[in-house]
């Protein structure tokens, strides 16, 4: 991925506002003054009121990993080597030794926000309100136990260094990585520990083993990469699916290109989605939202008509599904009013009559959505054909 731009945009989720819950999202990006390496980084503080500094455990977790990554960017680019005369970079893509450098960065960045918290919780004790607020967590609290509950919190989080993307993850949310022909994958192996309102955190007692990630090599079989992309569970729970997620990520790059002013890319990109974030979030999950991103504009400009391809067949099918699954729910009405009309008043007759009309008009609405996608699947085989 060459000529990267980066992002990052928290909102306050429309359901917190409304309650007068503080933001328990954060996010974050750093590009290296040389632009030889980028990382980025979304964090999502636990709802559960045991954990009464989420809010500050997330913003904690954003602001480490975003440093241990600038830290360990740097040591790939060094020429030290370890004992065996062998690179950090070239560690990266043996996989019987990627493993144990993973798990060296993990140990480190849990260690620092361990130790970021605790300072805070030095600097600033548990109130007596906070800990009424902790409930069961109360006593443990106040006997020194179990503290670092309190900032409990997950991550996601990226770093693009050499050819190598490195991915890390604890807890719900998702990455979503974007290739030159539109497709979207999600690389991160997922925990089935995290369902529903219940995820894995950073202060798990087994974060340092628990924690997942993935290792994608940009000049072999992954040299397609265009974009990636972390998101809260705000996001992820504002879709039905994943193909609405990545239609999401697809559509945010589509913006991101509209932009042409390479000077003010970022921070024009990150105003628009300071602006449609609160929208998103009362449309969809009503929870905070946090989104993350690295891009090379350079591919993503090439990819255009990929992508906007991809982007029409997903608006047609959802406009399609909504049609149908709305036909369906007026189908057994239609059929009572019917049945009534037949041999019923002429009040009843003319209910039928109205009803029908507005049945029929969306019959032939998803008549027509049907033959729009046969027809768009057609055009884009024939053009297949023809390249």
């Amino acid at each position: 991925m060459d000529n990267l731009v980066v992002f990052s945009a928290t909102t306050q989720g429309f359901l917190h506002k409304k309650r007068e819950v503080p933001c328990q999202d954060a996010s974050g990006c750093y590009v290296d003054p040389q632009g030889r390496f980028a990382a980025i980084a979304v964090a999502d503080g636990h709802g559960d009121p045991t954990c009464v500094r989420s809010d500050r455990g997330s913003a904690l977790v954003v602001d480490v990993a975003l440093d241990c990554m600038r830290l360990f960017g740097e040591s790939c680019l060094s020429a030290s080597e370890d004992s065996q005369g062998v690179r950090l970079m070239d560690e990266l893509s043996i996989p019987r030794r990627s493993d144990d450098v993973i798990r060296r960065l993990t140990d480190a960045l849990l260690a620092r926000w361990y130790e970021a918290a605790m300072d805070d919780l030095s600097n600033e004790p548990l109130t007596p309100e906070e800990l009424d607020r902790a409930s069961s967590y109360a006593a443990l609290y106040s006997n020194g136990q179990e503290l670092e509950h309190a900032y409990g919190t997950t991550l996601i989080a990226a770093l693009y260094v050499g050819d190598n993307l490195l991915l890390l993850q604890q807890g719900d949310g998702r990455c979503v990585v974007l290739r030159e022909d539109a497709s979207a994958f999600e690389p991160i192996p997922w925990d089935a520990r995290c369902h529903e309102n219940v995820t894995t955190s950073v202060s798990d007692t087994d974060a340092a083993e628990s924690m997942r990630h993935a290792i994608l090599h940009t000049d072999g079989e992954d040299s397609d990469i265009v974009a990636c992309l972390l998101g809260s569970d705000g996001v992820e729970d504002s879709f039905h699916d994943e193909e609405g997620r990545w239609d999401y990520y697809r559509r945010l790059c589509m913006r991101l290109t509209d932009l042409h002013n390479a000077r003010t890319r970022r921070k024009d990109f990150e105003s628009v989605l300071h602006e449609t974030l609160p929208s998103f979030s009362k449309e969809g999950s009503g929870d905070d939202v946090s989104i993350a991103g690295m891009a090379s504009m350079r591919e993503l400009m090439m990819a255009r008509d990929e992508f906007d391809d991809l982007i029409e067949q997903y608006q047609l099918g959802a406009r399609l599904q909504e049609a149908r699954a709305k036909l369906l729910s007026m189908e057994r009405m239609h059929e009572h009013l019917a049945r009534a009309a037949s041999d019923g008043s002429e009040a009843q007759q003319d209910a039928f009559r109205r009803y029908d009309a507005v049945y029929e008009q969306l019959k032939a609405q998803t008549q027509q959505l049907e033959e729009d996608l046969l027809e768009w699947k057609r055009t884009q085989e024939g053009s297949g054909q023809n390249d």
